[in-house]
């Protein structure tokens, strides 16, 4: 948590600790990648920042965490809660898939550059309307590693970016000749195949930690690959992000997806980015600093 990037709030009432927090020391034998979750971070939230944040770890396993949320505002004053959070991405919390999902981090980088960033939600997820059905296994007691079932969930999520790319061409403030497309995780893969599937649409893809399945999976080589080569009818520029310490996918794995997709016809360029001990490989989306010149570089070939 102390290496996440704080943001300073507008509010004139700080966020303050309760007294009775306790931290606690993360087991030696927890993987880095959840450890590293103990701490605190500050930060805002609300129009015009107006909340001071205060999110404190003060217990974690590897199955969930005890979080101490403060906000504070010149309206409210400061209140906090402590609550019982479930560590997951297997699918297995249906409870997460009605989250809003996006990343203060990633627009406040684009919009300070002149773009407008759309954080679209899939069928079934945040507050769209339909069934999430991305591959589960067929008791929906979490996403399956298994390619009859992964690969239609694939497709239908392809098919809610394909509705999503339709509606934003329409939309008057979208400038049709100059369109990115990226995505974490997940979305990461898709926006690679989403570009394949229409090769004259955007100018480049960013890729965060992209892939579909863990690569623990027994069948993992059998998606995660042809996924991955699915984006290579894309002529344009691509740029993969991936990091150390991902519970999903090392860098291993990732470097052979990408090895498929340049092996299939695609052009990229492959980074690992380097975090600090510790950090999450899997959310470096949230550190500008380490992937924010890489991107530049990006954009500046789009826009020429």
């Amino acid at each position: 948590m102390s290496a996440l990037e704080p943001e300073a709030s507008e509010s004139s009432v700080v966020a303050a600790a309760p007294t009775d927090i306790a931290l606690q020391r993360p087991l030696n034998d927890l993987p880095a990648s959840i450890s590293a979750w103990s701490g605190e971070w500050s930060g805002w939230a609300g129009q015009g920042r107006s909340y001071d944040i205060k999110l404190i770890v003060e217990r974690v396993s590897t199955h969930d965490a005890t979080v101490v949320c403060v906000r504070a505002s010149d309206s409210l004053g400061v209140f906090s809660e402590r609550v019982l959070a479930q560590i997951t991405g297997m699918g297995d919390d249906p409870s997460l898939f009605t989250s809003t999902v996006t990343s203060p981090t990633l627009a406040k980088y684009f919009n300070g550059r002149g773009w407008m960033v759309v954080f679209p939600q899939r069928r079934g997820r945040g507050k769209s309307y339909g069934l999430y059905d991305e591959g589960f296994e067929p008791d929906r007691s979490r996403y399956s590693d298994d390619p009859q079932y992964a690969l239609p969930g694939f497709e239908h999520a392809l098919q809610d970016l394909a509705c999503v790319v339709e509606h934003l061409l329409v939309r008057a403030d979208v400038d049709r000749e100059r369109l990115l497309i990226g995505g974490h995780s997940r979305g990461g893969f898709l926006a690679l195949a989403c570009a394949g599937a229409r090769p004259k649409l955007s100018g480049g893809v960013l890729n965060f930690v992209g892939g579909w399945v863990d690569e623990q999976g027994p069948a993992s080589e059998m998606i995660n690959p042809v996924i991955a080569r699915r984006g290579a009818a894309f002529a344009g520029p691509t740029v993969w992000l991936y990091a150390e310490n991902d519970p999903f996918y090392s860098t291993a794995h990732s470097r052979s997806n990408f090895d498929a997709f340049v092996a299939a016809g695609g052009q990229g360029q492959f980074h690992v980015l380097e975090t600090l001990p510790g950090q999450d490989g899997h959310h470096v989306v949230a550190l500008a600093g380490l992937w924010g010149p890489v991107v530049d570089h990006l954009l500046g070939r789009i826009c020429d």
